[in-house]
C-alpha cells in the first residue's frame, strides 16, 4: 500500500477547457486532482460563485476526486481588518471558497494567498489571520484547512511562523512549498520534525523536479534522489505538481517515484 500520492493541479489549464485537464488526468492514470478555483473554470467573489456545478460534474464524469481545492489568487486578504469593507469582502470570498470545497467533496482547502503582506501592523495582521483561519476551519466542516508557506513578503513566510500558526489553530494542516523552503535555507528534516503527520502536501515546481532528475540541483540535503529519500521517511501525504506532461512524469519515475494515490 502506497503511503503517498502524486497530486496534479488544474492551475496550468487556465487557458484551456477544464475537461482537457480532467481527461489528461484520467488518461495518465491519476485519480486525485487539485482544483484551482479561478476563471475561466470558476468565478467567485464576495457575493457569489458560478461554475461549481460544472466542475463537480466533470470530476464525476472522469471518476476523479478533488483532494485539494485551492482558491484563485485575487486581491482578497484574510489579514485585513474585518470591520472595514475590504476585510468583510475578503471574509465573504473565503467563506464561498470553504462552501465550494465542501460541495466538491474536497479533502483539503488550501490557503496561501492570504498570507502576503499588504500594509499595516504585522503582529495585528497575524492575529486577524489566526481568527479568520479559525472561523473558516469551523465552517469548512469535514474539509481540512491547509496552510502553505508564502514568499519573501508573506506574513507567514518562515517555518517558525507556520509553527506559530499551527500552535494557535491546531486543527489546520500544513503544505510545504519546496522552492520557498529551499530559498529560505530550510531543510526537509526541519519540516518533518516540526509538523510530523500534519505535513500533508509538498509542492514541487516543475523546474525543481527537472533539476533533481538531471542532477543539477544538489544544495544541502537536496541531492538528485531527494524525493526518493523523502518517501523513505515517515511522510504520508501528497506531492503536488502543476504539470501533466510526459517529461515530468518521466522525471518522477527517474527520481524513483511511481504513480500512485492515497
Amino acid at each position: 500500500m502506497l503511503l503517498y500520492g502524486v497530486l496534479h493541479s488544474s492551475e496550468r489549464y487556465q487557458r484551456m477547457y477544464l475537461v482537457d485537464c480532467l481527461r489528461d488526468q484520467a488518461e495518465a492514470g491519476w485519480k486525485d486532482v487539485e482544483i484551482y478555483g479561478q476563471v475561466p473554470h470558476l468565478f467567485a467573489d464576495a457575493y457569489g460563485i458560478s461554475g461549481l456545478e460544472e466542475i463537480k460534474k466533470g470530476l464525476e464524469a472522469f471518476a476523479l476526486e478533488a483532494a485539494v481545492f485551492r482558491p484563485g489568487v485575487y486581491q482578497y486578504d484574510l489579514c485585513a481588518d474585518p470591520e472595514d469593507p475590504f476585510g468583510a469582502a475578503s471574509m465573504g470570498y473565503y467563506r464561498h471558497m470553504a462552501a465550494a470545497a465542501v460541495k466538491l467533496g474536497a479533502k483539503m482547502l488550501s490557503l496561501n494567498s492570504f498570507m502576503r503582506i499588504v500594509d499595516g501592523d504585522l503582529p495585528e495582521r497575524k492575529k486577524r489571520a489566526v481568527k479568520a483561519v479559525k472561523m473558516l476551519s469551523a465552517e469548512a466542516g469535514p474539509v481540512k484547512i491547509l496552510c502553505e508557506n508564502g514568499g519573501k513578503y508573506s506574513a507567514f513566510s518562515a517555518l517558525k511562523e507556520l509553527c506559530d500558526l499551527k500552535s494557535a489553530v491546531p486543527e489546520i494542516q500544513i503544505q510545504m512549498n519546496l522552492a520557498g523552503a529551499l530559498e529560505a535555507g530550510e531543510k526537509l528534516s526541519d519540516w518533518l520534525k516540526a509538523f510530523g503527520e500534519d505535513l500533508k502536501v509538498i509542492s514541487v515546481p516543475g523546474f525543481l523536479l527537472r533539476e533533481m532528475q538531471e542532477g543539477t540541483h544538489t544544495d544541502g540535503e537536496w541531492p538528485k534522489d531527494c524525493l526518493s529519500a523523502l518517501f523513505q521517511s515517515s511522510f504520508c501525504g501528497w506531492i503536488r505538481l502543476e504539470n501533466y506532461e510526459a517529461g515530468y512524469r518521466e522525471a518522477f519515475r527517474l527520481c524513483g517515484i511511481p504513480a500512485g494515490g492515497l
